[in-house]
């Protein structure tokens, strides 16, 4: 994931605690929703999300070109279960 980079870096390290990102921590975040939406009240509490739903839709469409659908989806099912 050396080609992607967020655009407000260090507001993303401050709010997540994590100081050095490899490849892995870094996919682990693109694949997470939560940064970029609230979800249902019922399942989670509002927060402020971190990047937008089009940030996350691109770097998302990305990562699964770079990693493939299985892995990015695997990923995505580890953050929704809290893995």
């Amino acid at each position: 994931m050396d080609h992607f980079h967020w655009r407000n870096y260090a507001t993303l390290t401050d709010k997540i605690g994590v100081t050095v990102m490899d490849n892995d921590n870094l996919q682990d975040i693109i694949a997470n929703p939560f940064y970029a939406i609230n979800f249902d009240d019922a399942i989670a509490v509002e927060h402020e999300t971190i990047v937008s739903e089009e940030d996350w839709i691109k770097a998302n469409a990305k990562l699964i070109k770079e990693i493939g659908t299985e892995k990015w989806l695997q990923r995505l099912l580890d953050k929704l279960r809290a893995k």
